[in-house]
């Protein structure tokens, strides 16, 4: 179902409630007396209000349907249902009125011909949901009938809907609700057709702003804004020197063998408890035939009451679900050197004695690159950046040789023993002239 409005020059002012105006335009055409000289009724609907004087004459409705519509007051035909003059003028005129005060010289003829197609559009849509409504053979109650009439301002009181007017003019024997009651379920089939069909080709969010940039956009741009500090200024590894450094250091990617256990739990009074030590002695006996049971493979391993701790790194801290269980570690730490390893335990633990079985084991293995690429590429930047960095440092030597050039000399030492070497004797007038010239050094 298009929208009412053209492609062509699109009108600002949308016509609102044109089903309901339609109906009640409808329901205009029903009275054969000018719209002024309705005694207290509405204008637009043929409703006669209670106690007005019944015409002798067959009813407006009936004489509405059985009388000819003349050609020259047509407008157009849909599956033989009349769209006359009259009815286009009722909807049309208030629409065109409200397009000349709210754009005022911006009516253009453009505009108002785009206007005139609207009107027509929405009442050609309307005769279209009711012979299809007709065929649906869409059922309507009555609550839904009189929500259609209640738009009639002769039911305002002051403005506002007044419910005893409502019913006075449903229950009177004077009033025309009888003849207009099957335009009325008519309106109220096209309009309950109409929610529906909106429900049902409402278009998602996302259609309706891919249908907007497809009408309206020109250009779209997709960008990236990386400012100064975004962008490292030391050199980067590319993909041949990632793969170049995971083969040379493959082994240090290697991952941990992986143990997945099933565990079985016998349960220990608390330590305080005076029957701890010999509960301790039966569930540890208990537990080494629950280990021969599993080693001989007479017990299954999804016998009832198994945990399963799921897949963990050995050697480890602890184990999942079961927490740290003394020797139980150790245990698994040879079971990781030792793939004969099957069953461990039993272990007796803060408050159970624990038996396992190892039900699934990943041996240590190099990952593909791909899941380590992040750790890869960190320390291939770092080795670039060293080897850089290196290069920088004998460049600058090769090209400043000369300043670390300096001359070279060669001293020959003579030693002599203590007991070899004779100091001079000074005589005394030698040494009082030195006093006299340096004594004052003695004493600072």
């Amino acid at each position: 179902m298009k929208p009412c409005w053209t492609r062509r020059t699109p009108v600002p002012l949308r016509l609102s409630g044109l089903l309901v105006a339609g109906a009640l335009a409808c329901l205009a055409a029903l009275s054969l007396e000018p719209p002024a000289a309705a005694q207290g009724g509405s204008p637009w609907s043929g409703v006669r209000p209670p106690g007005a004087q019944t015409p002798t004459a067959p009813a407006p409705a009936a004489r509405a349907r059985a009388a000819p519509v003349p050609d020259t007051a047509l407008v157009a035909r849909v599956a033989g249902r009349p769209i006359t003059r009259l009815a286009y003028d009722r909807l049309g005129d208030p629409y065109f009125e409200r397009l000349r005060v709210q754009l005022g010289s911006g009516l253009t003829p453009e505009v108002l011909k785009a206007a005139r197609l609207n009107v027509l559009n929405e009442l050609v849509r309307r005769e279209v949901l009711a012979v299809e409504a007709q065929r649906l053979e869409i059922q309507v109650s009555d609550a839904e009938v009189d929500s259609v009439l209640m738009h009639d301002p002769f039911f305002l009181t002051n403005g506002v809907f007044d419910p005893l007017k409502f019913n006075q003019f449903k229950l009177s024997a004077t009033s025309n609700y009888l003849q207009v009651l099957p335009t009325l379920r008519e309106a109220a089939r096209i309009e309950k057709l109409d929610r529906t069909l909106r429900r049902r080709l409402r278009p998602s969010p996302a259609a309706v702003r891919a249908e907007w940039a497809k009408r309206n956009d020109q250009v779209s741009f997709q960008y990236l804004p990386l400012l100064a500090r975004d962008m490292s200024l030391e050199p980067e590894a590319t993909a041949a020197e990632w793969a170049a450094h995971f083969r040379a250091h493959a082994e240090e990617y290697a991952k941990k063998t992986q143990l997945r256990l099933r565990a079985w739990r016998l349960p220990l009074p608390p330590r305080t408890d005076t029957t701890r030590a010999a509960a301790e002695r039966a569930a540890l006996d208990r537990g080494r035939r629950l280990a021969d049971s599993l080693a001989a493979g007479t017990r299954p391993d999804s016998a009832a009451g198994a945990i399963d701790t799921g897949l963990f790194e050995v050697p480890g801290l602890s184990v999942p679900v079961l927490g740290r269980v003394p020797g139980l570690l150790e245990a698994l730490a040879r079971a990781d050197t030792v793939p004969s390893v099957r069953v461990v335990g039993p272990f007796a633990g803060g408050d159970a004695v624990w038996v396992a079985k190892i039900v699934d084991r990943v041996p240590r293995h190099v990952p593909p690159m791909q899941e380590v690429l992040g750790v890869v590429k960190r320390r291939a930047d770092a080795e670039k950046r060293q080897a850089a960095n290196q290069a920088d440092a004998k460049s600058y030597y090769e090209s400043h040789r000369a300043a670390y050039r300096g001359p070279r000399a060669m001293l020959t030492r003579l030693v002599l023993e203590d007991t070899g070497f004779r100091p001079r004797e000074a005589p005394a007038a030698e040494i009082e002239a030195w006093y006299q010239a340096a004594g004052r050094t003695l004493f600072g």
